[in-house]
């Protein structure tokens, strides 16, 4: 069966609505929602053969963590190509992968798919999987077809041109990074394209019904509270408290609850939130994470875009680990990444 299923996860306004509420959820919960996201979409066929469906590809699986980790994996696996060290997708999957990219946080894929490289030992340095990020990933989060004559042309004579159009959007996981460090810049800009027509609301309803730019906004603001919740609980984590610094359920529950303002929630981390969340983490020296301490990314940041999707990528990594040898933490991580992807998703 196609994996496709998969782009049910991260793609449901009902569960972001549940979340920014401030209520719980469990796993039943998002696999009921898969089940009816993918029988809504095709209606002719039976309820039998989509719950056989959903139990082939998540049946297994047993925790919110296991499911976020098992969804990663299998995209991960069943789109892209292990056999080079700059991440790409097998060509047999290019078209599909193609359909499933407006669907996804593609930056966390690729993340899990370097995760998935590591032999363990030495190399889990943080060094060496800052190598690893800037040699895979680069400055771009489209990874286009493993096809070796394409790169040997790239690599022996140059390309004048290479750029992709992809659904009307091109990076979309800079744009996110972006709007995530800088809500309120965000909505002014979301707020004067919604002024210029009509045609932009529809799109708006077709995303979900009654969504505006102040409701992104105010999911922005949840997202980006939430992933310092996650640094801070994952530096914690680092040290060796497993505790993780306190932070409970109804710390995560309070951050992503989109009606409460920042000050309602008080400070989390110790730096402003603008600043990208990887200053939270405890990271040693000499890794891609210097390239953005301290810096304070905004929608109208020229800084190199490399230094962005890559420091992004050693957050995943690390909040990663912490939701799959976490013991403790596993399911407070994945369930604040989850939100963290569920808003990610909607702003493609």
């Amino acid at each position: 069966m196609s994996v496709l299923i998969y782009r049910r996860v991260f793609d449901d306004p009902a569960l972001l609505q549940r979340l920014e509420s401030g209520c719980g959820l469990d796993l039943a919960q998002i696999k009921r929602r898969v089940f009816v996201r993918e029988r809504a979409a095709e209606p002719r066929r039976p309820d039998h053969y989509y719950r056989a469906y959903r139990e082939d590809r998540l049946g297994a699986v047993e925790t919110v963590s296991g499911l976020l980790l098992h969804v990663l994996n299998e995209l991960a696996q069943g789109f892209l190509d292990h056999r080079t060290p700059r991440v790409a997708v097998r060509p047999d999957a290019f078209e599909a992968w193609q359909h499933l990219v407006p669907d996804i946080p593609v930056l966390p894929v690729l993340t899990q798919h370097l995760r998935g490289r590591e032999r363990g030992g030495a190399d889990r340095g943080w060094g060496t999987r800052s190598v690893r990020i800037c040699e895979g990933i680069g400055a771009s989060s489209l990874p286009g077809p493993a096809l070796p004559s394409l790169r040997d042309l790239v690599e022996g004579e140059g390309l004048r041109d290479l750029h992709v159009h992809l659904n009307g959007t091109t990076e979309q996981d800079r744009v996110a990074i972006d709007m995530f460090a800088a809500p309120r810049a965000s909505y002014r800009m979301l707020r004067e394209a919604w002024r210029g027509g009509e045609m932009v609301k529809e799109q708006y309803e077709q995303i979900e019904a009654g969504l505006t730019p102040y409701r992104v906004f105010r999911r922005l603001r949840a997202a980006r509270r939430v992933r310092w919740l996650l640094s801070e609980v994952v530096r914690h984590w680092q040290t060796n408290d497993m505790a993780g610094g306190g932070a409970g359920s109804r710390t995560l529950n309070a951050c992503m609850a989109a009606d409460m303002t920042d000050r309602d929630v008080g400070a989390i981390g110790g730096l402003p939130l603008g600043y990208h969340p990887i200053n939270g983490l405890n990271l040693p020296p000499h890794t891609v994470a210097d390239t953005v301490w301290g810096r304070r990314l905004m929608p109208d940041d020229r800084s190199d875009n490399a230094d962005r999707l890559q420091a992004e990528a050693l957050w995943l990594w690390a909040c990663l680990d912490a939701a799959e040898r976490s013991p403790q933490l596993r399911d407070l991580v994945a369930t604040g990444l989850y939100f963290v992807f569920l808003v990610w998703v909607q702003t493609n």
